[in-house]
C-alpha cells in the first residue's frame, strides 16, 4: 500500500519528523544523499551494467497509474526524442500496468545518457542514476523544487520545461520547449560510455532570490563550473 496516499490503522505508529515540500527550497541533505549515491553506486552489480560499446540511452518517465501530472501529448514527446535522438535507444519508465522491481528501476536510470519527465516521485530513483547525466523536467505550473534541488546534488545538469499542469492535473506539455530542452541537455551530456567522466556530485549553496527568479522566469539549466560548484542559469533558448 501506499501510506501516503490511504488509510491506516495501528495501535501504535511510529514516523520521523516531517517538513514541507522540498524542505523549504532546501532539498535533502547533502552528505545524506552523497552518502546513498555512493552507497548505491558500489554495489557488485553496478559496475557491470555499462559496456564501452553499448548505445546511448534515453529514459522517458511516464505516470499514467499515479494522480496528477499525466502529459497527454506523451506520445508526441517520446517521437520528438526519437527524431532529436537518433541512434539512440529509448527506453520508458512507467507505472502501467505496474512498476518494474527495484533492482530494475535503478539499472534503467544507472544505464540512462539522459533522463526526461514529469516533475513526480518517480525521479527519488535519481540515486541510481551517473552523476554528469543531464535531467529534463516538466515542471508543475507552481514549480516545485525538490528534483531540481536533487539533480543539483547529484551533480547532475538540470534542465526545467515550464508548463501549465497543476499538480493534481493532467495537461499538454509545450513540444518547442521540450525540443529546445533536449537540444540543451544534448550540450551538457556526458562521456561516451566507457570513458571517463564526472564521478561526483558538486556542493551546492542555499537557493538564492536570483536561484528562484532564473526557474520562474523560464527553463533553467545546471550548470557544473571548474570550481565544482552548482548554480543556475536562465536558459539563453527562453524555453
Amino acid at each position: 500500500g501506499r501510506l501516503l496516499d490511504g488509510w491506516w490503522k495501528a495501535k501504535t505508529a511510529y514516523f520521523p519528523p516531517a517538513n514541507p515540500c522540498a524542505n523549504n527550497r532546501v532539498g535533502v541533505q547533502p552528505f545524506a544523499i552523497k552518502e546513498m549515491h555512493q552507497a548505491v553506486l558500489s554495489h557488485p552489480t553496478i559496475a557491470q551494467m555499462l559496456s564501452p560499446a553499448r548505445t546511448r540511452v534515453a529514459l522517458l518517465v511516464r505516470r499514467k497509474k499515479t494522480i496528477g501530472r499525466h502529459v497527454l501529448n506523451q506520445d508526441e514527446v517520446l517521437a520528438k526524442m526519437q527524431e532529436l535522438l537518433s541512434g539512440w535507444s529509448i527506453q520508458v519508465f512507467s507505472d502501467y500496468p505496474t512498476l518494474p522491481g527495484v533492482e530494475d528501476i535503478c539499472r534503467m536510470f544507472y544505464t540512462a545518457d539522459m533522463i526526461v519527465g514529469p516533475h513526480g516521485a518517480g525521479f527519488a530513483n535519481l540515486v541510481c542514476a551517473r552523476a554528469g547525466v543531464p535531467l529534463v523536467e516538466f515542471q508543475q505550473k507552481d514549480h516545485s523544487w525538490d528534483y531540481q534541488l536533487l539533480a543539483l546534488k547529484l551533480g547532475m545538469p538540470y534542465v526545467g520545461v515550464p508548463t501549465s499542469i497543476g499538480h493534481y492535473d493532467a495537461g499538454m506539455v509545450d513540444m518547442r520547449k521540450v525540443e529546445k530542452a533536449l537540444q540543451r541537455a544534448l550540450l551538457a551530456l556526458p562521456p561516451p560510455p566507457g570513458q571517463s567522466g564526472p564521478t561526483a556530485a558538486p556542493s551546492l549553496p542555499p537557493p538564492s532570490s536570483a536561484t528562484a527568479a532564473a526557474a520562474t522566469a523560464g527553463a533553467a539549466i545546471a550548470t557544473r563550473t571548474p570550481g565544482a560548484v552548482a548554480h543556475l542559469g536562465q536558459s539563453s533558448a527562453g524555453l
